[in-house]
């Protein structure tokens, strides 16, 4: 009989393919890992060179907004600082203030602004001089919490410095106080010679409302009163209690002037006793000095607002509101 051939194994025919299958797969994956690994060096180039395009780009963005903002705070500067007795108006204040409020607290916007106040202190009309320091005044109490210690090292840093063109100190009170005294020239310089001297005190030491003497509605009031905050508010108040016009100083100009200084003294005033009432009503303990100096402040200030009052309304100013507000049993 006939016999049917022997039937193969299977095996003899997929164990090759399986082999020929896996061998493929691995050199794929090799290859694969090759590329990879070549492609490597070109990923990272990538992204460094984006990395430095963005860097390039905020570079670029940086220098445009300083050269606009230099170009129109100077314009701005040179209509808020002219050389007669009007007051500055509040439209250009609130458009060199407000430059603050448009660009972030990470770039150094007041080293350019500082240096055009100083040109204007440093030119002979002691009325530009006075405007261009009620201009840092409102910079200092109005300008944007997130450039207010800049401006106070900033500050600080070019009054140690010495000024190339000039070859004085920046802002020293020498080169402020000379100039031309006439046509009222020396009234103006007069008041000029206290009011700049409260200016960079203040603008040195504390920032917007005095803000560092400040408390929210779930801070530690007692935190606040530091010692170092007592010695500078004392030097404050001492200067900015001499910024009232006398008689043959008094015009609209130096009564803006004023105007500020009662309102920094309020606020310096207000917060002391927001201060001392919230010690008060935790029990924390307050040093003395704090006391004295409540009291003191508020003598002082409500003094200066009742003296000066009647010569500001005339000038169409008035400062108005309590001083003070410490409550019964804080100041024993």
């Amino acid at each position: 009989p006939l016999q049917a051939p022997p039937r193969r194994r299977q095996e003899s025919q997929i164990t090759p393919y399986i082999a020929r299958t896996a061998s493929t797969l691995s050199s794929l994956t090799a290859r694969a890992a090759a590329t990879a690994r070549a492609s490597l060096p070109d990923i990272k180039d990538r992204v460094a060179s984006a990395s430095e395009a963005v860097a390039g780009v905020g570079g670029k963005y940086l220098r445009e907004v300083k050269g606009m903002m230099s170009s129109e705070l100077e314009q701005v500067l040179l209509k808020s600082t002219r050389p007669n007795d009007q007051p500055v108006k509040p439209k250009h204040v609130e458009r060199l203030v407000g430059v603050t409020y448009q660009i972030g607290g990470q770039y150094d916007l007041y080293d350019p602004i500082l240096r055009k106040l100083w040109s204007k202190m440093a030119e002979p009309a002691f009325t530009t001089k006075l405007k261009a320091a009620h201009v840092l005044h409102r910079f200092s109490s109005s300008g944007s919490p997130a450039h207010a210690s800049a401006l106070k090292a900033r500050l600080r840093e070019l009054r140690r410095a010495r000024d190339p063109k000039r070859k004085e100190k920046f802002f020293n009170s020498k080169l402020m106080l000379s100039g031309d005294e006439r046509d009222g020239g020396a009234a103006v310089k007069s008041y000029l010679s206290r009011y700049a001297h409260y200016v960079l005190l203040r603008a040195q030491t504390f920032s917007g409302p005095f803000a560092e003497v400040s408390v929210g509605r779930k801070g530690d009031p007692a935190a606040v009163l530091r010692p170092e905050h007592l010695a500078a508010a004392k030097m404050v108040l001492e200067a900015g209690l001499k910024c009232a016009p006398t008689a043959s100083e008094v015009s609209d100009l130096t009564c803006q002037c004023c105007e500020r200084v009662l309102l920094d003294l309020k606020s310096l005033t207000s917060n002391l006793a927001t201060c001392l009432n919230r010690c008060a009503k935790k029990g924390s303990k307050v040093d003395g000095a704090w006391l004295d100096f409540y009291e003191e402040c508020e003598k002082g200030t409500r003094g200066m607002v009742k003296g000066t009052g009647r010569v500001l309304a005339r000038y169409g100013v008035r400062v108005e509101g309590r001083v003070g507000g410490v409550g019964n049993g804080v100041v024993d």
